[in-house]
């Protein structure tokens, strides 16, 4: 009878040990749960920012065209309107300089930006894989946890 009482007696310790243990997997798994979500919405915000710096680089590219194509129109009327070989040759050098000055700092500009947003697309995509990997481990740590509660 003692030893039974022995037996039960550290067989409660072990499966109150096991219940200490349980809890604490779950509070963990609980945490790394809230963490990932909270990484994901992360994610999801900055996708949207992705999205719309791609939005804006794709407006100013289109501004740029805008601007060129008047550009474009507005040497063409000093074209008709000066009369002297030197005056158009010294107004067009002055037009295309700025332009091409202009023109280079916005695509420069422009180029910068797209670095940016390929940096922050392939950070998120990163991210991306991350945050499957850590969730595969917690479906897999939640099945072993349910195998040794069942």
């Amino acid at each position: 009878l003692q030893n039974t009482q022995k037996q039960l007696q550290e067989d409660t310790e072990k499966l109150e040990s096991l219940r200490k243990t349980i809890t604490l997997v779950k509070d963990k798994v609980q945490l790394a749960m809230t963490n990932i979500g909270k990484d994901k919405e992360q994610v999801n915000k900055l996708k949207v920012e992705v999205e719309k710096e791609k939005y804006l680089i794709a407006n100013e590219r289109s501004t740029l065209k805008e601007e060129w194509s008047k550009l474009e129109m507005t040497k063409d009327e000093l074209l008709k309107k000066t009369h002297s070989a030197e005056n158009l040759r010294a107004a067009l050098q002055v037009l295309r300089d700025k332009t091409s000055e202009n023109i280079q700092d916005k695509l420069n500009a422009l180029q910068k930006c797209q670095q940016a947003v390929q940096r922050m697309d392939t950070l998120l995509e990163q991210k991306t894989i991350s945050f499957d990997k850590q969730k595969e481990k917690m479906d897999d740590y939640k099945e072993v946890f349910e195998r040794q509660r069942e």
